[in-house]
Parts: structure tokens; C-alpha cells; sequence
């Protein structure tokens, strides 16, 4: 997985992968790098595609953690 872009506007912040074949991608947030929510569902990669991840009520103060879940 390579990280193509990220981006915020207003509460939305998003994040654009390169995605590869047989593998599911799940974006998540975090305050405090402990507990960690999931947002939205797994998207299905191809190989060459790029996926666009998406959390559309990002915290508007404050700091938040993300990171994209890989699944098999």
C-alpha cells in the first residue's frame, strides 16, 4: 500500500491509497493512539487502483490519529 495523498476540508478528511488485489483496506481514527474507531466499511483493492478513504466527521479541534487497517 502506498500513500498517494492526504486531505482535509472542513470535517472531512480523506486519504488516498494505491491498492493491490486480494487485500481490504479499512481506515480508522484514534485520539490517544490506544483505542481506535472504524470508520465507514472495508474497501476491496485491485492492483494499480486507488482507493479514497474517508472520515466525514473528523473532530474539528483537537487532535486525531488515523491509520488504514490491511485485511488478507
Amino acid at each position: 500500500m502506498t500513500v498517494k495523498q492526504l486531505s482535509k476540508s472542513g470535517a472531512t478528511f480523506s486519504v488516498q491509497i494505491q491498492s493491490y488485489s486480494g487485500h481490504t483496506y479499512q481506515l480508522q481514527r484514534s485520539t490517544d493512539l490506544m483505542s481506535w474507531v472504524t470508520i465507514g466499511t472495508a474497501q476491496s483493492g485491485a492492483t494499480g487502483t486507488v482507493l479514497v478513504l474517508s472520515d466525514t466527521n473528523a473532530p474539528a479541534t483537537g487532535g486525531s490519529f488515523y491509520r488504514i487497517a490491511v485485511g488478507p
